[in-house]
C-alpha cells in the first residue's frame, strides 16, 4: 500500500460511524435559532454525501448532527434527513445530483439484492441495479469456491466472524444488541455500498442505528446497530483491497458493541477506541499507523476535540489506547467502556478512562496523560508503543530551548507542547516552571539514546504553580526534549448540549505555562 496515496487522502475519506440519534421531539430546542441550526446539519450530511467531504466534518459527525437535529426540521428538508438516516435498501434515497443518484450509499428503489448469513451476521448486497458504473452498488459475483455466495461476500462474512471472535470472545467485550428482525434477521447485518466515487471523496464505512428505536429516546442510551461498508475498496489505492475491508469490519464492528454500552460517550473515545481495535482483530495490517502523522503534527490541539489534527487526530488518538493497554492490559480498554455509564460525570471519557485506570492499579487519567504526552516525545523508541518504528520520526516541536533561555505557553486540556534542547552542555539541566493555578499539569525532561527506551523525568502538579525537573549527565543523551503539559480534562456538561460531541465545557483550557531552563 502506499503510504503517500493514504497519507494525501485521509482528509477526504472518513472512517467513521454514523451514530443517528433521533431524540425524541419533546426534548429538543425549538424556535428559529434550533431550526436554523437544524438546517445546518441537513447542509453539513449533504455535502458529507455528495462530494464535498472536505469542507464538512465527515459523514460520522454531520449524521450524528443531523439525526439530532431532526425533530427541529419539516417539510421537504425533514423528508430528506429522514432518508440520508435510513438503511441502504430502505428505497427511500434523496437525490444530490442528477447526474449522481446514489451517492449517499442508499440503494436504488428497483436494485436486485440478495443476503446470506453467517452464525453472527447477514450479509446484504446489490446484484443488479441498473446504474451508471461509475456509480453502481453492485458487488463482484465471482465465486471461485463454487459455494453459491460471491467471494467478495465471503471475505467480509469471514471478517465480520474474526472481528466477533477477537472482540466478544477474547477480548470479553458485552455482546451487541439484539435489532430484532431489522433486516430480516436477528444477526447484525452488513449492508455493502458504492460508498467510494474517486480517490478525492468518499467513506471507508459507517455503523448506523435505526430510526425510531426506542433507544434513542432518552439514557441510557444502549442501541442495536448496523454496518454500511464499501462495495469492493477498489478507490482506496490499498494493493490488495481486502485489507481495507477487513480494518474497517473490525472498527466498524467495535462501533456497534459501544452502541450496546453507551451510544451517549464522547466521539473521540468512540473513533480511538475503534480504531484501537482494528489492531487488535488484525496486527499485522497497521493501518492505524497511516493516521498518526496527523497525532504528530498536533500536540497542541486537545485529544478530545473532534475537530484536533484536521478531524483525524480522534483516530490517530488509538496510540492512546495502545499506551494504556501497555500498560495495565487489554481489557483496561474495555472497561473504560463498560464503566462509563458509572462515571462522573456520566458518559464523560476523561473520567471513564480514570475510573478504569484506577480499577487496574494506576493513579488515573491526567497523571497517565502526562507520562503518556511526554513519552510520545521520543515514540519511535518507546516500548509502550506497538509497531513505533514504523511512527512518524518525531512529533512536533514547538521550537528550540537552550540553557538561559525560558519559554511561555497557553494549552488547552489534553494537550501539550515539546521543545528540543539543541545545546544542553554535558552536565545536569534543570527544567523550572511555573503553570496557572489550579491545573492538573506536567512538565518534563526527556532524554534520548538511539534504540533504548528514552529517560522521561517528569514532574506531575496536581494543582499547577510550581514545578522543577532535573536531568543528569545530558552529554550522553542523543537528543533532550522539554514537554509542557496540560492533563486537566475537567468539564461542565453545556445546558441542554447538542450534538453529544459538544455537550462538555473544559474548564481548564488556555492555561498559561511559563517555563526556563538552566
Amino acid at each position: 500500500m502506499s503510504r503517500s496515496f493514504v497519507t494525501a487522502t485521509l482528509t477526504a475519506l472518513t472512517l467513521a460511524v454514523a451514530a443517528a440519534f433521533p431524540i425524541a421531539a419533546a426534548a429538543a430546542p425549538t424556535g428559529p435559532g434550533a431550526e436554523r441550526e437544524a438546517e445546518r446539519s441537513l447542509a453539513a450530511a449533504e455535502r458529507a454525501f455528495s462530494g464535498s467531504v472536505r469542507r464538512s466534518r465527515g459523514a460520522t459527525l454531520a449524521l450524528r448532527d443531523l439525526a439530532l437535529a431532526l425533530p427541529d426540521l419539516s417539510g421537504a428538508d425533514r423528508r430528506q434527513a429522514r432518508a440520508l438516516l435510513s438503511r441502504p435498501d430502505e428505497g427511500n434515497e434523496p437525490q444530490f445530483d442528477p447526474n449522481d443518484p446514489n451517492a449517499n450509499g442508499n440503494w436504488r428503489a428497483d436494485a436486485e439484492t440478495d443476503s446470506q448469513c453467517s452464525l453472527h451476521f447477514c450479509a446484504h448486497w446489490v446484484t443488479s441495479d441498473g446504474a451508471p458504473p461509475r456509480k453502481t452498488d453492485e458487488i463482484d459475483l465471482s465465486d471461485d469456491n463454487d459455494n453459491g455466495t460471491p467471494d467478495y461476500i465471503d471475505a467480509g462474512l469471514a471478517s465480520a466472524e474474526r472481528s466477533y471472535q477477537v472482540q466478544n470472545v477474547e477480548l470479553g467485550w458485552p455482546q451487541p444488541e439484539n435489532d430484532g428482525t431489522r433486516g430480516g434477521t436477528p444477526q447484525n447485518d452488513i449492508y455493502f455500498s458504492q460508498l467510494v466515487f474517486s480517490e478525492n471523496f468518499g467513506l471507508f464505512g459507517y455503523a448506523n442505528t435505526d430510526r425510531g428505536d426506542p433507544c434513542l429516546d432518552g439514557q441510557p442510551y444502549r442501541c442495536a446497530g448496523y454496518l454500511v461498508l464499501d462495495n469492493d475498496y477498489s478507490e482506496f489505492g490499498y494493493e490488495d483491497p481486502l485489507l481495507p475491508l477487513r480494518v474497517t469490519m473490525a472498527h466498524e464492528y467495535n462501533h456497534i458493541l459501544q452502541f450496546a454500552i453507551d451510544l451517549g460517550q464522547d466521539t473521540w473515545m468512540f473513533e480511538s477506541t475503534a480504531t484501537w481495535a482494528e489492531e487488535k482483530v488484525y496486527p499485522k495490517v497497521d493501518d492505524y499507523v497511516f493516521y498518526l502523522d496527523f497525532f504528530a503534527d498536533s500536540p497542541a490541539d486537545p485529544m478530545t476535540s473532534a475537530g484536533g489534527g484536521q478531524g483525524l487526530k480522534i483516530y490517530a488518538s488509538a496510540i492512546w489506547n495502545h499506551w494504556i493497554d501497555s500498560r495495565f492490559g487489554e481489557d483496561v480498554v474495555r472497561e473504560a467502556w463498560t464503566g462509563s455509564r458509572k462515571a462522573r460525570p456520566r458518559s464523560f471519557a476523561i473520567e471513564a478512562y480514570g475510573r478504569a485506570i484506577r480499577q487496574f492499579g494506576g493513579s488515573g487519567f491526567a497523571r497517565e496523560f502526562a507520562r503518556f504526552a511526554a513519552t510520545t516525545a521520543e515514540w519511535r523508541d518507546a516500548t509502550e508503543f506497538p509497531d513505533a518504528r514504523s511512527y512518524p520520526k518525531q512529533v512536533d516541536r514547538a521550537g528550540r530551548l537552550n540553557p538561559g533561555q525560558s519559554v511561555s505557553a497557553k494549552l488547552d486540556n489534553t494537550a501539550f507542547r515539546l521543545y528540543d534542547v539543541p545545546n544542553p552542555g554535558g552536565g545536569t539541566l534543570r527544567l523550572e516552571a511555573e503553570v496557572q493555578r489550579d491545573t492538573r499539569s506536567a512538565v518534563a525532561l526527556i532524554g534520548r539514546r538511539s534504540g533504548r527506551q528514552p529517560l522521561v523525568r517528569l514532574d506531575y502538579l496536581p494543582n499547577g504553580r510550581a514545578g522543577n525537573v532535573k536531568l543528569k549527565r545530558v552529554g550522553g543523551y542523543d537528543r533532550v526534549t522539554v514537554a509542557l503539559i496540560n492533563a486537566d480534562g475537567r468539564a461542565k456538561r453545556r445546558e441542554n448540549a447538542r450534538p453529544f460531541r459538544e455537550k462538555w465545557n473544559y474548564v481548564r483550557n488556555d492555561r498559561l505555562f511559563r517555563a526556563t531552563l538552566r
